[in-house]
């Protein structure tokens, strides 16, 4: 049985910061328990980056997130793209990733959200179109890898919406939610969002071209 841990309520500095210690000095697998999407995404990213297989789950509310250890030897997220440079020159293959779930932001299917609409110039229509995309998803197996919110369509993400919740549901079964921060910014966003994490316009390309296939909207 895996050690619990609960964060629920903290920041996601203070998760992140506890969760690294929590990783440093267990190598088993253990569990952490949270109450907001947006900070589960985070710590989820920190864990993938030091090479941890996350699994993500929602429990009445609660989401838990389950880090198993990487094995010995495995390179983290951040070595590997340290090390990438200095192996250009023996041109070999890119890195086979076993699990779709284990690393969600490689592979699988991508949706790029660039606006808060669907379709063309009738924007409540359009806004429909969007709710009901993302309701259909939730009922869609496999889901998207990794749904990518640009320009208006970081606007999906702000809690309270219909939109928000449909990601929020996306996101507790494992799909990666990623917000271009450039875009969040100049919306002045950044402190209602309901879910996602805010990334540089450098991870989105390096998502987007590592992706299986991409769909836009």
């Amino acid at each position: 049985m895996t050690e619990a841990y609960d964060f629920r309520g903290k920041s996601s500095d203070k998760a992140i910061e506890s969760v690294r210690a929590i990783s440093t000095a267990d190598a088993d697998a253990f569990s952490v328990l949270l109450d907001n999407p947006m900070v589960a995404s985070k710590v989820r990213t920190s864990l993938e980056e030091n090479g941890y297989d996350v699994s993500i789950e929602d429990d009445e509310g609660t989401v838990v997130l389950k880090a198993y250890p990487p094995a010995p030897g495995a390179p983290s997220v951040k070595s590997t793209r340290k090390t990438a440079p200095a192996n250009r020159q023996k041109k070999a293959p890119a890195p086979q990733i076993a699990s779709p779930q284990a690393h969600p932001v490689f592979g699988g299917c991508t949706i790029l959200l660039s606006g808060r609409t669907i379709g063309g110039s009738d924007e409540e229509h359009g806004e429909n179109l969007a709710m009901s995309f993302l309701a259909s998803l939730n009922h869609t197996t496999p889901i998207p890898q990794t749904i990518i919110l640009m320009n208006e369509g970081v606007k999906l993400a702000v809690r309270g919406t219909k939109t928000c919740d449909g990601i929020a549901a996306l996101n507790r079964r494992g799909c990666r939610v990623l917000l271009n921060r450039d875009c969040v910014t100049h919306f002045g966003i950044e402190e209602v969002l309901g879910v996602g994490n805010i990334v540089s316009f450098q991870d989105i390309t390096t998502t987007l071209l590592r992706s299986e296939r991409t769909l836009s909207f």
